[in-house]
């Protein structure tokens, strides 16, 4: 069985419009993630260098949000930066709860709990650099 170059262009030109999608739905979704998280006042201080679940959180400041669900903040801010002392001083995520490292730039976090529940809870957090 033969094929000729002509039969193959239609098939390359959707596996490159199928990349394009791929690559604008990853770049969107992204950004209505950061539309949906409310920033918290001030910043959350770690104190010393530490780790979660082998990510390094070098000390100094970071700032946190909270997610919104339904138009309000999923927990206080309070609620969160209790959220994040648990999750240092446990050097994972806690019960309930998961991490995932956002980019290359370290540490650039959301912890999301892992219920099934539609009101998932998630802390961004991203150490403030001068």
């Amino acid at each position: 069985m033969t094929h000729s170059v002509g039969a193959r262009r239609p098939l390359v030109m959707l596996l490159i419009a199928a990349t394009a999608m791929v690559g604008f739905l990853s770049i969107a979704a992204e950004r209505s993630d950061a539309a949906a998280f409310n920033r918290c006042p001030g910043y959350f201080e770690v104190e010393n260098n530490d780790k979660i679940s082998g990510v390094s959180f070098p000390k100094g400041d970071y700032y946190f949000a909270v997610n919104k669900y339904g138009g309000k903040q999923t927990m206080s801010c309070k609620q969160a930066g209790n959220q994040i002392a648990a999750f240092l001083k446990a050097g994972k995520p806690t019960t309930g709860w998961r991490m995932r490292v956002l980019g290359k730039a370290k540490p650039d976090v959301i912890f999301q709990t892992t219920s099934s529940s539609s009101k998932i809870m998630k802390i961004k957090m991203k150490r403030i650099t001068s």
